[in-house]
């Protein structure tokens, strides 16, 4: 793989590979990113071939059917303590059939995607069945299971595309037999990124102007945080990233919602700096904690009244959009547009799952695009050596008591002479503090400052651009405390 970040200006195909999302995984809102950076370039599609299809909505299936497992494990054996659980067990009749939603999902995209079919090729699907069973490349060995079908399908028919409308392409693989195949093939013309994280910043051309202005940007946007509490700046417009149903009754249909940010705590990260070369325009995201208060507005049963059913979430996640322009050496008029309330993961279902999300954090901000961000890229290079800002940056991933369960790994960040540590493990399940008597996951990433796995980006934020002035204000561990309070309140309905 090529350290060269530059997009050659001939590409007229992008072309997707299963684990291009990072987490191997369809990923509408990452797609969507790279859909957009596209704007300017039209000439430009994003290929996806159609193995590719299966097997995310394989891995959409698989995880669905896991889910349902445990949830009716727990369901099952905590129906027997007599406690009201919002659990239920999902019968067979009402699963659902997520393989065919996601297929049908894809199947909608519109320009620039466009999906290779096999049938258009119906020789490739024999070609490919011949790797694997002869173990060409990219097929292989993998505990005696012969596999690497669906990676040689896709690669032919993105091989056969290209060359049947003579354009040049890049592909979006951190599969090494990937790599390897098209070296072995002789494909020397098109290049490899590692995510599409990394595309973007190539298309882009955003990779060394957004590590140089990360710096004024925090700054900026701290002034302007700075002057939320005299009512100088306002958040703008508040968008609901699913607190909602984390805050009030999901099965109740409101007249209406209002939702209010009451206090902002630390800033934990700084991502999707980007500019616009010819405008002069960048845009960035704050990534910071606080308190949210949400309230659901209804009639009462006579009509007479507006009832709001009131929710305050804590050290919840509110995604700020901000906007700056380009100065000769700095950003400036840097301007708060609008936010993003989003619940915040404490839990997660297993080992892989936190991981997986805390390198995908890491790997948006400025300069971390290519950290692995799956399971088989962490395993493949558990220590990652970068010069980002001018810093020496280590990340180091160990599992080395439980390698194959991800029942326990630590994850070390090194910046110079600073280092910081956090660890995931198994907690015993529990009910959440009595307000709901709610099952939550049972895998925790702990920190020193109970900010979990954003102690990381935190860490990386204030460490590697230098960002010393961040708050200190103490973030309170609620333990079994609930990190949900709700009430009801009554007021009179206005007449015209």
């Amino acid at each position: 793989m090529s350290d060269d970040i530059t997009l050659p200006g001939s590409v007229r195909a992008i072309v997707i590979d299963t684990n291009a999302t990072g987490n191997g995984q369809f990923d509408i809102e990452i797609l969507g990113t790279l859909a957009k950076a596209l704007t300017k370039l039209p000439e430009i599609e994003i290929w996806i071939p159609e193995p590719v299809m299966w097997e995310w909505a394989a891995h959409a299936q698989q995880i669905y059917n896991e889910y349902v497992e445990k949830n009716n494990a727990v369901s099952k054996r905590l129906g027997r303590t007599g406690i009201a659980l919002r659990l239920s067990r999902i019968q067979d009749t009402e699963r659902q059939d997520i393989q065919r939603a996601i297929l049908r999902r894809i199947e909608e995209l519109d320009h620039p995607f466009r999906i290779l079919r096999l049938r258009d090729y119906p020789e490739i699907a024999i070609t490919a069945l011949q790797d694997q069973v002869l173990l060409r490349t990219p097929a292989k060995r993998k505990f005696d299971v012969k596999t690497g079908a669906a990676d040689s399908a896709s690669l032919r028919l993105a091989c056969t595309a290209a060359a049947n409308r003579d354009i040049d392409w890049v592909i979006v693989s951190a599969d090494p037999d990937i790599s390897r195949a098209l070296k072995e093939w002789q494909i020397s013309t098109a290049k490899t990124f590692p995510n599409i994280k990394a595309l973007r910043s190539a298309i882009l051309a955003t990779e060394p102007i957004e590590i140089r202005f990360v710096r004024f940007v925090y700054q900026g946007a701290w002034q302007q945080l700075g002057d939320l509490g005299t009512g100088l700046v306002s958040l703008g417009d508040i968008h609901d990233a699913g607190i909602s149903g984390e805050v009030l009754d999901s099965s109740n249909r409101y007249l209406s919602l209002d939702l209010q940010v009451e206090s902002l705590h630390h800033i934990v990260s700084l991502r999707s700096v980007e500019v616009d070369r010819e405008a002069n325009l960048g845009t960035a995201e704050i990534v910071a904690l606080g308190d949210v208060e949400l309230a659901g507005w209804n009639m009462d049963h006579f009509g007479e009244k507006l009832v709001a059913d009131y929710g305050t979430a804590y050290d919840t996640l509110i995604t700020i959009a901000m906007t700056f322009t380009v100065g000769a050496e700095d950003a400036v008029d840097v301007r708060v547009e609008d936010c993003r309330v989003s619940p915040r993961e404490t839990r997660f279902m297993d080992g892989i799952d936190a991981l997986e999300n805390l390198f995908r954090a890491i790997s948006e901000m400025p300069g971390f695009a290519e950290l692995p961000s799956s399971r088989s890229e962490i395993l493949a290079s558990p220590t990652w050596f970068r010069t980002i800002n001018g810093k020496s940056v280590a990340i180091i991933f160990d599992a080395s008591s439980d390698r194959n369960n991800f029942r326990e790994w630590t994850v070390t960040s090194k910046v110079g002479s600073s280092d910081i540590s956090i660890f995931g493990h198994f907690e015993e399940p529990r009910v959440n503090g009595g307000i709901e008597d709610e099952m939550r996951p049972s895998f925790v990433i702990s920190s020193s400052d109970g900010l979990g796995l954003h102690a990381m980006t935190r860490f990386l934020l204030t460490r590697v651009y230098d960002v010393q002035d961040l708050p200190e204000v103490a973030i309170d561990d609620h333990g079994m405390m609930p990190t949900i309070s709700r009430d009801r309140r009554e007021g009179p309905v206005e007449e015209d």
